[in-house]
């Protein structure tokens, strides 16, 4: 097997792993809050990713403290708290759990 196809298929593993059925949507919205490193709005987010508002906000409970109900736990990769200077946004920032899990994905990528 060639070996980015390898490393592919590792990394695709490890996110299965994690949630067996994760969205692609999912994935993005977890890297692109680990892009921002705590300093981007789920809004601007959505823009980069084509989202729409409705879609964010089951994406950021998904992948936050409790995906739909407080009975349901989220993957708590990513916080989201209303930004301070604007209530209308909402601030997004990694947990250490959430960021473990991207520096794993891209150790995944970088490997021999």
């Amino acid at each position: 097997m060639k070996p980015h196809v390898l490393q592919l298929t590792l990394l695709v593993n490890k996110i299965r792993e994690v949630d067996p059925e994760m969205p692609a949507q999912t994935l993005a919205f977890i890297l692109a809050a680990y892009a921002g490193d705590g300093d981007v709005t789920q809004n601007t987010v959505g823009d980069r990713l084509g989202l729409s508002s409705s879609a964010m906000a089951r994406i950021a409970a998904r992948t936050g403290e409790w995906e739909k109900y407080p009975s349901v736990p989220g993957l708590k990769f990513v916080t989201s708290e209303p930004d301070p200077y604007d209530r209308r946004f909402r601030k997004l920032a990694m947990t250490e759990k959430g960021k473990r899990f991207v520096e794993d994905l891209l150790k995944t990528l970088t490997k021999d």
